[in-house]
């Protein structure tokens, strides 16, 4: 839960020595940078000021199952912003609605990994105005937020889901933290013919990976949104280089 977010950015400062001083970080809540779905959708951005140079930026994508978020901040963004390190959170799409039911069909794929796309664009196109370095961005997420990063640095560059040219240097990522990701979805194979037996081994994951694929799931197009949907279905030489 959010224990576990939590626990790893107190982590991560507890890694890191105390800087002889804090810098001021300054907050923009709630930024929308498109819309799904009739709604906005938005981040939470953190920059570190007074610092010598433009900080490099840290695009997170918290955990929640594709149903809801696990939030590990303000304090995570508040602590890496002292460190000298911008902060993205990005509230990508969910399965639920905003009043937390489960519309008939509603699911998180391929939507929250376009909202992921244009995240990096939105961010990438307005660097100068919040004041960091667009050119060393760092994607990560916890949980399902990992899967977004994985995705993220498997195809990072390109345009997918998308219209438009394949080759998109504003979403190329140059590193990637990512912590308990699901990072394959290879076991979910329609075709094992023990796919039904797993849904009971699989519990609360194949739970969520249904609200991640909606209807794909069961559906005869499921092997194909599974691969779609996979990060490691994208992983190439030029992705793992």
């Amino acid at each position: 839960g959010n224990g576990k977010e939590q626990e790893l950015w107190d982590r991560l400062r507890a890694s890191m020595s105390v800087p002889s001083h804090a810098y001021p970080v300054k907050e923009y809540t709630s930024v929308k940078f498109t819309t799904q779905n009739k709604q906005p959708v938005t981040m939470d951005i953190f920059v570190p000021q007074k610092t010598a140079k433009k900080p490099p930026l840290l695009v997170w994508f918290p955990g929640g199952g594709f149903v809801m978020y696990l939030l590990g901040f303000p304090s995570g963004g508040l602590i890496a912003g002292q460190y000298g390190y911008a902060t993205a959170f990005v509230f990508y799409n969910l399965s639920t609605s905003s009043s937390g039911q489960f519309p008939a069909g509603r699911r998180s794929w391929p939507q929250a990994l376009i909202s992921a796309k244009q995240a990096l664009r939105y961010l990438h196109d307005n660097a100068a105005t919040y004041g960091y370095d667009a050119s060393k961005v760092v994607v990560g997420g916890f949980s399902a937020g990992g899967a977004m990063a994985s995705y993220l640095a498997a195809t990072s560059g390109q345009n997918l889901l998308e219209e438009g040219p394949k080759s998109d240097p504003k979403t190329a990522v140059h590193g990637v933290w990512i912590s308990s990701p699901v990072s394959s979805l290879a076991y979910f194979d329609p075709a094992d013919p023990n796919v039904q037996a797993k849904k009971n081994t699989w519990g609360k994951l194949y739970w969520a990976l249904t609200f991640y694929l909606g209807q794909w799931v069961d559906s005869t197009d499921a092997a194909w949104a599974i691969k779609q949907a996979d990060p490691m279905g994208h992983v190439t030489p030029a992705a793992a280089s």
